[in-house]
């Protein structure tokens, strides 16, 4: 209930068409900034800042209130599912900076369409969740080096992301690699001289 409370302090007032990532992420910053409250016969008292457990519990029910507004139509989709939490260090929010050979060690470790993610994350800085596991192909243009990402606070609504060629080389291979896992198998094993023995379906072994 006290999580319920807090929340409507904050967004009672809005409409569900106003509720956004950004504006999610936004109240879970300021809630990690605040102070616990304890109400006694003195008065209320302050204490320490609060947990971060504590402001993801309220998360968790916002998202359930706003899974409820999804399956009765009253929404298209929850928006707590680009919501990225964030991270209280001393009471500061200081991002993880991943240097180049923690990222080669993830890389050499990861499957090829995981290599490429992390490639487009750290050259680009998409969001995960929002931008880059949402994104279609028309949205890239590789000729150009450039990403266009919708909805986002530009003002034409279009927010256009260059590309380093690292990036631009790791959309490329993601690309490519698509393609080919939906050549059928029969195809494939004719470009490579196999005989054609199998039954033909969509190859997702690349």
């Amino acid at each position: 209930m006290r999580a319920v409370n807090h929340l409507l302090e904050v967004f009672g007032d809005h409409k569900l068409a106003d509720l956004t990532s950004d504006a999610i992420e936004g109240y879970l910053r300021y809630r990690l900034r605040q102070r616990a409250r304890w109400k006694t016969k003195a008065g209320i008292i302050e204490k320490g800042v609060l947990k971060p457990s504590t402001v993801h519990q309220e998360l968790r029910v916002l998202r359930r209130i706003l899974n409820v507004a999804v399956r009765k139509k009253l929404l298209p989709s929850n928006p707590c599912w680009g919501v990225e939490i964030p991270v209280a260090v001393k009471g500061l929010f200081r991002p993880h900076y991943v240097s180049w050979s923690e990222q080669q060690r993830i890389e050499g470790a990861a499957p090829s369409y995981l290599r490429n993610v992390v490639r487009v994350i750290t050259e680009t800085g998409l969001r995960i969740y929002k931008e880059l596991t949402s994104m279609k192909k028309d949205q890239v243009d590789l000729e150009n080096k450039v990403v266009w990402i919708p909805d986002s606070k530009t003002p034409n609504g279009v927010a256009e992301v260059p590309l380093t060629d690292l990036a631009a080389e790791a959309f490329r291979d993601q690309i490519a690699a698509r393609r080919h896992e939906l050549v059928p198998v029969s195809e494939r094993r004719q470009r490579h001289g196999a005989p054609d023995d199998v039954q033909d379906g969509v190859a997702v072994d690349a």
